[in-house]
């Protein structure tokens, strides 16, 4: 400084004057400083020394003052990486120093040069602490975490490979960081990893844990997802390693192990493996069991399609048997007849020789003079029904008992069996009689006569010519003493009355004769003659005599007296036909004459001496004649009623038939009418087919010459194309009719109208009954 009374000035900062009366200031050296004013240095911060000379922090040392302090070594944690550090940074996250370090160290776990430490990825590690790099975790061994320090060995039933993060789980088993647990029964893993078990697909199974793949059920089982086993398929029975199926009759409707069980009655089971038992179809049924199924009773054919017994039929048993005919002689109108007892048997009065007949209207009337009676069978031919007997007729057709064979009237006979007309009942010839229904006429007592037609042994008289040798005292005696006779006549009065008819039908028909006065030998027979039937009559006398002195209860002497009066006559027949064989004979040439001489005188003594006993038998023959005609009136009335009655059943008869026949013709008429139906349905059906590939033929041709330019219709392959000499193949659609040029490709070829083809369909559609 200028010397002067100026007053000192103090060193600027960075200079120093260590003397008094320093005219200047020394600057300070180096990394070294001062305040105004000073009088020495100071070492910078991050220096140390005298300040004349100062010396900076090595690196891992650091002063943070100015001044001539020691450097302080940087504490664990911290480092100085420069000399002269006025502090020591903090080491960066993940790393470490120890005290007085110039750098940093990575953590165990970390990689870097310790200004920056990053951490080991997952899948490896670092067990010291440095600048190295992290290593892969060994194959076996892992690490889930970044910055492991270690590896972690694998768990049971896992693996690794080299660097991993984590163990998978072997095949079979499943988990995560190395717990590992077996795939239960049902599910399986076919690869390591820490994937999750998979449930065994339906139709497989895995039976014990820890599963890589699942077995396949085997035929005719199955299973659900995630089975620990398989079970049989229904229709199948086993424990499900082994299915058998069931067997045709028996049927498993559900999957399982239980066993088949039988159909049910009415259902079967035609196939092995069945699931259920189908239902018989109508009309057929089966038992419990059952691998098909029968026709019930009533119907024959085949268990799909059982078909009723027509009419005239029946079948009582189960099967596919046919359906048995009713027999001759019977009917039947019902369909599935499923027992005999349906053939209804011909009415009475009717047969039928029809095996399997349908309706009554077979059923024929039996024939004129013969009958059938309720109750004994359906009779089988007209030879069944019963003829009318002998002396008897009937000309009723269909009768139905023997009421309608009307007996020949008295005076008439038939020898024929089963007559069917009143003419075959024939007159009574003479010296016979029939009392009615006779199928002979009964000859007249010997020594007796009876007219043609004669109705009543009655009918038969004794010759005049022998009985009447009787004086009038006799014929009174009798008449008067004879009240009761036993044998044929009730009383005196009746044999008197008798004996006078005989007489006058003698006197008046000419019946008998007497012995000519002229002829000797004829006399003397007459003689004879007169002899015997004046004993006749005394006998006669003295037995009804005899029977006025008995007890009217003495029954054993009115029958002996009947004995007599019976041989007693049959005596006198026998001697009177033996006298007028003998007076015949001799007076053959004179007989005439001499009886109508005789006749004449006789005429008028009896008209004389015997009025009175001559009317009363004039009334004795009217009251037998009044009651031969009430009888006669009575037959006829019978057989006119009888007539009637039958009459009526022809006719109820005849009504009936007229109803079968119009019921059968219905229903021929509905079964022809479904038979057209069917027929017509079969018929359009295959029009309809017919139509359809028509349709499906024009669409193709259609397509074809979209693609071709020309039809493959074979309706123009009428050409033969190895013919063809003007290029193309004939018929194909490509020439022109006539070969002449190519087609211009507008010109319209002629084609066949499909719809003319199948004309008949439309018909068959639009009229399907016309068939």
């Amino acid at each position: 400084l200028a010397a002067g009374s100026a007053a000192c000035s103090n060193c600027d900062a960075g200079t120093y004057s260590a003397a008094a009366a320093s005219v200047e200031c020394t600057v300070c050296a180096a990394d070294s400083n001062s305040l105004a004013g000073s009088v020495g240095c100071f070492c910078n911060a991050g220096y140390t020394g005298s300040g004349a000379s100062c010396t900076g922090c090595a690196a891992g040392k650091h002063k943070a003052a100015a001044g001539s302090s020691p450097c302080i070594n940087c504490e664990a944690g911290t480092y100085s990486a420069d000399a002269a550090a006025l502090e020591c940074a903090n080491c960066a996250a993940n790393s470490f120093s120890e005290e007085s370090s110039a750098e940093c160290m990575c953590n165990a776990g970390f990689s870097g040069d310790g200004s920056s430490c990053a951490a080991c990825v997952a899948g490896t590690y670092k067990a010291a602490q440095g600048s190295g790099a992290c290593a892969q975790c060994q194959a076996g061994k892992f690490s889930a975490d970044e910055a492991a320090l270690a590896c972690e060995e694998c768990g049971a039933h896992s693996d690794s490979a080299a660097g991993s993060t984590e163990c998978a789980c072997d095949s079979g088993y499943t988990g995560s960081g190395g717990k590992c647990t077996a795939c239960e029964a049902g599910s399986y893993k076919a690869s390591s990893g820490s994937a999750a078990c998979v449930e065994c697909e339906a139709g497989s199974y895995s039976a014990a844990a820890a599963a890589v793949e699942c077995a396949a059920c085997p035929d005719h089982a199955d299973s659900l997802a995630g089975s620990v086993g398989c079970f049989c398929d229904a229709g199948y029975t086993g424990a499900g390693d082994s299915c058998t199926a069931c067997h045709p009759g028996t049927y498993k409707p559900t999957s399982g192990s239980a066993k088949c069980g039988a159909c049910q009655a009415g259902k079967y089971s035609e196939d092995s493996g069945s699931i259920d038992c189908t239902e018989c179809s109508t009309h057929a049924t089966s038992l419990s069991g059952s691998s098909s199924c029968d026709c019930t009773a009533g119907y024959t054919g085949v268990a799909a399609q059982c078909i009723g017994c027509l009419p005239g039929k029946y079948k009582s048993v189960l099967g596919s048997s046919e359906c048995t005919d009713c027999g001759a002689g019977k009917y039947s109108v019902a369909t599935a007849a499923s027992d005999e007892s349906t053939c209804a048997e011909c009415p009475a009065g009717k047969y039928s020789g029809v095996v399997g007949a349908y309706n009554e209207a077979v059923c024929l009337d039996c024939p004129a003079g013969t009958y059938h009676a309720e109750g004994t069978g359906g009779a089988t031919s007209a030879a069944v029904c019963t003829k009318c007997d002998a002396g008897k007729f009937s000309s009723i057709t269909g009768a139905t008992d023997e009421s309608a064979c009307i007996g020949c009237a008295a005076g008439t006979m038939s020898a024929a069996v089963g007559a069917n007309d009143i003419s075959a009942c024939s007159v009574c010839p003479k010296n016979t009689y029939s009392d009615g229904s006779s199928a002979e006429c009964t000859a007249c007592p010997e020594g007796s006569t009876s007219p043609e037609g004669s109705t009543g042994e009655d009918a038969c008289h004794f010759s005049m010519a022998f009985k009447y040798q009787l004086t009038k005292e006799e014929f009174s005696l009798a008449s008067n003493k004879l009240k009761v006779a036993q044998g044929p006549y009730k009383s005196a009065k009746d044999a008197l009355t008798t004996a006078i008819a005989d007489y006058t039908r003698w006197m008046y028909e000419g019946g008998g004769s007497k012995a000519a006065s002229s002829t000797s030998g004829s006399q003397k027979q007459n003689a004879g003659t007169a002899t015997k039937t004046k004993n006749y009559w005394a006998s006669v006398y003295k037995a009804q005599k005899k029977s006025e002195t008995t007890s009217p209860d003495d029954g054993a002497g009115k029958e002996q007296v009947a004995t007599t009066w019976k041989t007693q006559q049959t005596e006198r027949g026998r001697n009177a036909k033996e006298s007028v064989s003998r007076g015949r004979e001799a007076d053959k040439e004179t007989a005439e004459k001499a009886t109508l001489a005789e006749k004449a005188k006789e005429k008028a003594d009896d008209a004389e001496e015997h009025t009175e006993l001559v009317e009363e038998a004039l009334k004795h023959i009217a009251d037998e004649q009044a009651a031969r005609e009430h009888m006669e009136q009575a037959q006829a009335e019978a057989r006119k009623m009888a007539q009637q009655r039958y009459d009526k059943q022809q006719k109820q008869d005849t009504i009936k038939q007229a109803e079968v026949a119009k019921k059968i013709q219905q229903e021929d008429a509905a079964r022809n009418h479904l038979q057209k139906a069917k027929l017509a349905n079969l018929f359009l059906q295959k029009a309809q087919e017919q139509a359809k590939e028509h349709a499906n033929k024009e669409m193709e041709d259609t397509l074809y010459k979209s693609q071709h330019g020309r039809s493959s219709s074979p309706l123009f392959q009428h050409v033969d194309a190895t013919k063809s000499h003007c290029g193309g193949t004939r018929g194909d659609g490509s020439l022109e009719e006539e070969c002449e040029e190519e087609p211009s490709g507008d010109r319209k070829r002629k084609q066949v109208d499909p719809s003319n083809e199948l004309s008949w369909v439309s018909r068959l559609q639009s009229k399907p009954n016309s068939l």
